[in-house]
Formats: C-alpha cells, structure tokens, sequence
C-alpha cells in the first residue's frame, strides 16, 4: 500500500536509456479521498514513465458502505 510520501520512487534502479521500463503500481486507498492520492501518486510517476494507463478502481464495501478503492496503475518509459 502507498503512503502519500511518493519518494520510494527515487529508489527504482536506474536503467540504461535504450531499454523500456514498466511499472505495475498498486494501491489500496481510503474511499473517500481515493482520486485526490491517485492523482498524487500519477504526478510522482510522470516524471518518469510517458504512458500511465489506470484500470478502473475496485470499490471494498464495509457493511455495505463503500471503504476503500483498490486500484492499478501501469506505466512504461518512452
């Protein structure tokens, strides 16, 4: 799960630039705030990866309220 200090993607190794890099990025997010961190978390990964593509989030209901939104993200470099 991400927390909202995105720098653990400082820690990705570098690679050489003839090679393509892919990332798949998950998260479990609080329900009600989801799209504000997924936003957060897609500005840290566009410094790095020109294509992010998102899957539609999975809502997890808690006694039949909407808890938390699983969601994937999957990036690749230029």
């Amino acid at each position: 799960m991400l927390g909202s200090d995105q720098r653990h993607f400082g820690l990705l190794p570098e690679l050489t630039s003839d090679l393509e890099r892919k990332v798949l990025v998950a998260g479990l997010l609080p329900f009600d705030d989801w799209e504000e961190r997924l936003r957060r978390v897609h500005a840290a990964l566009a410094g790095s990866y020109c294509t992010i593509t998102p899957d539609e989030p999975i809502t997890i209901n808690r006694g039949g309220s909407p808890y938390r939104a699983l969601f994937l993200l999957s990036a690749s470099s230029c």
